[in-house]
């Protein structure tokens, strides 16, 4: 006989008290914080021929609970000088950025924490709840320190919650 998908142990009850607990010790007991800024694809202007832009436009930015972890930091010295180089990984609760905030994180979209900007490197969902593909419960990013030529916030747009920041959103 073949068996489905579902796991006998873990279903939708189990995720969602997962998911529950884990808004919970971010967002009550942490309470760390992000400021996300999405770029803003139709307004940024893009090679024809590599695909990449010069200047990028971002929306308008978002406060977002989530575990930053300062991954690597290092001192590099080159022949114009020394250079900071931070590296850090960010852990979103995927139900909450998903469903509640409706983006998705993506690669080249910026970060501000610890008063630094961060590019997004990679985005990846590897975390997996009972070892079933359907119940994936977390979203991490790593970013590395942005240039201030690369980007410069814009500081006469507030914060607005009305506006959605991903129209496209990837749910599965």
């Amino acid at each position: 006989m073949a068996r489905d998908k579902s796991s006998l142990f873990i279903g939708d009850r189990e995720v969602q008290y997962l998911n529950d607990l884990s808004t919970e010790f971010i967002e009550s007991i942490v309470q760390q914080q992000i400021v996300y800024y999405p770029v803003e694809d139709s307004l940024t202007q893009s090679d024809d021929l590599y695909g990449e832009s010069t200047k990028k436009n971002f929306r308008n930015p978002i406060q977002i609970y989530c575990r930053v972890f300062l991954a690597n930091h290092e001192m590099r010295t080159g022949n114009m000088g020394s250079d900071n180089f931070y590296e850090i990984e960010l852990y979103f609760q995927r139900d909450r950025v998903i469903q509640d905030l409706g983006f998705y994180p993506r690669i080249g979209d910026v970060a501000f924490w610890n008063e630094k900007y961060f590019e997004i490197k990679t985005v990846t969902e590897p975390q997996l709840f009972g070892g079933l593909s359907q119940h994936r419960v977390a979203i991490i990013c790593k970013a590395v320190i942005a240039r201030q030529e690369v980007f410069t916030a814009a500081k006469e747009k507030p914060y607005d919650p009305t506006i959605v920041p991903d129209t496209q959103i990837r749910t599965k």
